[in-house]
């Protein structure tokens, strides 16, 4: 609520008095002492309780007026002292808008990485430098041995083909022999056995024979020759990929120790944590001075107040915006004012909630002659506590509303 009054709970003034009004009703009989010292003992607790209230929220309706009399003070400053006032409340304004913008914000980075960069600000430019250039070797390398491993798995599949190509030459040649010694045998037998002259069939077989082994020896020293050659440049190759390889390794381990220390899982992640970092900093540096700030703007508005002798100048450090537009003191003053009103209410309606109580008592003893000393004495120390006294003065042997109704 506003200047930091507390709800009350609203009392109904009948509420109570009807509720003993209703255990009366239940009473078997009123000429039992006991059933009657004890409503008249419920009725003075009531009042007694009724009439705290009452201070409670006599001395809210005090604060309300002292509230109310710092707003007219305020409103008969001088110009110039309101001017003067008006501007450092406009600052105060300001600042606390620029701090609960901040404070409303989303922030940029989380505190676990806020902190991992606080505590390695003075190494992360030189770790993303290096870790940039180490991505890029590594990329270099990568690519360096994908390009060998392709070689060198083309080289062994040409291997694996030479060597198919040599086994087929070898059956070839076998079948080739075979062959051309059927084929010899046969002519010879033939000519042995019928006479006839195939001397010339047996030549043209012979030369078939070397021609076609010339060929295959030809063939078959190529394909060693190549096979030998591969088998060179593979050798070449390994040792070149096995220290490929290992700086590679090498290489991946430092990028992954990076990753991992920093969560990360490129430079450019690291260089955007490190980014939102010095971002986030000069933020709540800015932060900071912004406290500071309205620290200060604070005190001098406290000190500009205190001159005018305010009942509560506090209360101003969280109204400052009345203080600059008139409309907003407009408001707060007449919030005030009906606040001040319904205090008032509550006031009277407890007080004749109170004179109520009192006045069924003064009746109930009456009119069953319950002068019981003890219970007087109590009575009259109620009167005393609560200031009925003069009440009762004013008002001797008034009939309560109560027993109008009935």
């Amino acid at each position: 609520m506003m200047f930091g009054f507390k709800k009350k709970k609203k009392n109904n003034l009948d509420l109570a008095f009807d509720k003993t009004f209703e255990e009366i009703n239940k009473l078997d009989s009123w000429n039992d002492p006991k059933k009657l010292e004890r409503y008249i003992l419920d009725s003075s607790e009531q009042i007694v309780s009724t009439t705290k209230e009452i201070e409670s929220e006599k001395k809210e309706y005090r604060v309300v007026n002292n509230y109310l009399k710092d707003i007219e003070i305020l409103e008969n400053l001088i110009q110039e002292e309101k001017d003067e006032l008006s501007g450092l409340a406009s600052t105060l304004v300001e600042l606390t808008k620029a701090r609960v913008g901040f404070e409303n914000r989303e922030s940029r980075i989380s505190e676990k990485n806020y902190t991992l960069m606080e505590e390695n600000e003075d190494s992360i430019p030189a770790t993303i430098d290096r870790l940039t250039q180490n991505e890029i070797y590594q990329d270099s390398l990568n690519k360096d041995m994908r390009h060998l491993e392709g070689e060198k798995s083309a080289i062994e599949i040409d291997r694996d083909s030479l060597k198919k190509v040599i086994r087929f030459q070898s059956i070839v040649s076998i079948v080739i022999l075979i062959s051309c010694l059927l084929i010899s045998g046969t002519l010879f037998l033939y000519q042995y056995y019928t006479g006839t002259d195939l001397k010339w069939l047996q030549i043209i077989v012979l030369l078939f024979t070397a021609t076609v082994f010339t060929i295959i020896f030809m063939r078959d020293s190529y394909i060693k020759r190549k096979n030998r050659s591969s088998l060179r440049y593979l050798n070449r190759i390994i040792p070149m990929l096995n220290a490929i390889k290992m700086k590679y390794v090498n290489i991946t381990s430092a990028v992954n120790y990076v990753y991992s220390n920093y969560d990360i899982d490129s430079s450019k992640e690291l260089e955007y944590l490190w980014n939102n970092y010095q971002n986030e900093k000069r933020d709540r540096e800015l932060y900071n001075r912004n406290n500071m700030d309205i620290e200060v703007c604070n005190d001098r508005v406290m000190g500009f107040l205190n001159k005018k002798k305010l009942y509560d100048p506090k209360v101003w450090r969280f109204q400052a915006l009345a203080l600059v537009r008139q409309e907003e003191m407009v408001e707060v003053k007449q919030r005030l004012i009906q606040r001040r009103q319904k205090i008032k209410d509550q006031i009277d309606s407890n007080m004749n909630s109170v004179k109520l109580e009192r006045d069924e008592i003064d009746r109930i003893m009456k009119e069953h002659n319950f002068y019981v000393p003890e219970i007087i004495e109590i009575i009259q120390s109620v009167d005393r506590l609560c200031g009925l006294n003069q009440y009762k003065k004013r008002n001797p042997g008034a009939e309560p509303e109560r027993q109008r109704r009935n």
